[in-house]
């Protein structure tokens, strides 16, 4: 059984390291990108997906060749989630972060504090939330802590 996910990430490198750390964990995954709000929106009224992994801070549409993208949203990953809750969904999230603060209804939170603010609002979405470092590999346990009940249903 092939599992679907969303990424939705504007940070090319951080991008890349999500997709392979993913293709390492789940044997069988088709990994859909985006790197916008607007797109994120798009490719959630497509589909469900198994698991999106979210990125906070997005800008609000792509870069192109005619265009410089849109300003950034700090905030853009929750405007997904609040799509996802209008709309009922169920898809599984989890966010991946480098900023060690998150900002939720206008308010700054350390990273654990927020995560735990976002899941008490999204809760039935939120798995919870890894601060990841293009330094480091510290973020691969969280990660793959938060993905268990996806990886064992997928990879048996």
């Amino acid at each position: 059984m092939t599992v679907n996910i969303l990424l939705v990430e504007d940070d090319e490198e951080k991008r890349r390291a999500l997709m392979s750390f993913v293709r390492n964990k789940i044997k069988h995954v088709k990994i859909t990108s985006k790197k916008s709000v607007r797109e994120g929106f798009i490719e959630v009224g497509k589909k469900q997906y198994a698991l999106i992994l979210l990125d906070m801070s997005l800008p609000t549409y792509d870069q192109t060749s005619k265009s410089p993208g849109g300003l950034p949203q700090p905030v853009g990953g929750i405007e997904i989630l609040r799509l996802l809750l209008r709309k009922g969904r169920s898809d599984k999230v989890v966010i991946v972060t480098q900023y060690p603060e998150l900002e939720v209804k206008g308010i700054s939170y350390e990273f654990a504090e927020g995560i735990a603010k976002i899941q008490e609002i999204y809760g039935r979405h939120m798995l919870g939330g890894v601060l990841y470092s293009p330094n480091n590999t510290n973020w691969h346990d969280p990660c793959g802590k938060l993905m268990e009940g996806i990886v064992a249903s997928t990879n048996s």
